[in-house]
């Protein structure tokens, strides 16, 4: 007799330990979720602006870049017409 209670002691400390870890466990769920969309709501990428002016950024800056490249090879253009003009002169004035 006295085993038995102390088998449905058990029995109950055990179904009590079962439930406090599942309330432990689904509290720690339940808190991790709420982090993640937390996170998720604060989080600037939940919103299409920042990626919007993101690209715009970029498309800006390879926009720039071209235009730099552009201006620089002009540049050389120039510089290579000039040096041919200066050769030819130099070419008239020996002769």
């Amino acid at each position: 007799m006295l085993q038995q209670s102390n088998a449905a002691d058990q029995q109950q400390q055990n179904s009590a330990a079962e439930q406090r870890s599942r309330a432990t466990q689904h509290s720690d769920a339940e808190q991790c979720s709420r982090s993640r969309s937390r996170r998720r709501s604060n989080s600037p990428s939940t919103s299409l602006a920042p990626a919007l002016a993101a690209a715009q950024q970029r498309r800006a800056t390879q926009q720039n870049s071209a235009a730099e490249q552009q201006s620089s090879a002009a540049e050389q253009q120039r510089s290579r017409t000039a040096q041919q003009s200066n050769a030819a002169e130099q070419q008239m004035s020996s002769r």
